[in-house]
């Protein structure tokens, strides 16, 4: 260690899979270096005031990387540059070449908290265990495409429909399917047609269009999210579009195939 110690005050209203990508990139750029994630206020997604044993938000869900014992030295987010083309314009357009080093990145240094891995694990026995499966998120509640066509809504969001198609297409290939979604009438319609067949955890969920967070379930929102991320990135492929949430489960497996769904649509 340089004897510094970096603390990533990681502010504004993200998502925890995207702090979680900008801490990778974070460790990346400073690995030698003592590092401190700081996500207190601004943080107010996942802010919880029935919490008491921190008021760090990321302690809520990770142990902490470092301590402040060195010189300090304050950086308000930070996403780094091998994370991305210079185009950039979301978390999930990083260079695939950084895949393998964030898996690194991830399984040495981010350790999360013993009673959220006991849910994944608990989970994963009685449900996923023994069977290929595959996993595929749908976004909605916090997320609008522009156009206007036939793979969407009026609002401008993906149909589940469309979605559908891909697993039909490889449905033969895999015993289950592992649902992660915002959306309660997103999940019905696929439990309707993939009945038995369709995992999902007992994530809290809005309604459509509406935004899932709201100031009063800060924990449980993360919580939720991890878990089904983990879950995710214990399956054998990942169906979904541009969002962070895939991102994160590409960084923790490191091998997970990928099909996007998004591609084409601009």
């Amino acid at each position: 260690m340089s004897g510094v110690t970096r603390i990533l005050n990681a502010k504004g209203g993200a998502g925890l899979c995207a702090y979680l990508i900008q801490v990778i990139g974070f460790i990346y750029d400073f690995e030698d270096d003592d590092i401190v994630i700081n996500m207190i206020g601004d943080a107010h997604y996942y802010h919880d005031d029935n919490v008491e044993r921190t008021k760090n938000a990321w302690e809520y869900f990770f142990h902490q990387l470092g301590d402040t014992k060195g010189r300090c030295v304050h950086y308000d987010n930070h996403f780094a540059k091998i994370m991305k083309p210079p185009e950039y314009r979301n978390a999930c357009q990083h260079r695939e070449n950084f895949i393998t080093e964030a898996h690194r990145i991830f399984w040495k240094y981010i350790k999360v908290r013993k009673e959220i891995l006991d849910i994944v694990n608990d989970f994963y026995k009685s449900n996923m265990e023994g069977f290929n499966i595959i996993s595929i998120h749908k976004r909605n509640s916090s997320h609008y495409m522009k156009n206007r066509g036939h793979y969407v809504d009026n609002k401008g969001i993906l149909t589940v429909e469309y979605y559908m198609d891909f697993i039909d297409k490889q449905r033969e290939n895999y015993d289950k399917i592992f649902l992660l979604t915002d959306e309660k009438e997103a999940h019905d319609s696929f439990k309707e047609r993939y009945k038995d067949d369709l995992i999902s955890y007992n994530a809290l969920r809005s309604k459509k269009g509406t935004y899932i967070f709201d100031d009063s379930r800060g924990y449980k929102y993360g919580e939720d999210i991890l878990v089904d991320v983990l879950l995710a990135s214990r399956t054998l492929k990942l169906i979904g579009g541009k969002s962070n949430v895939c991102t994160a489960i590409r960084f923790i497996n490191g091998n997970m195939v990928f099909e996007q769904v998004d591609k084409e649509i601009r």
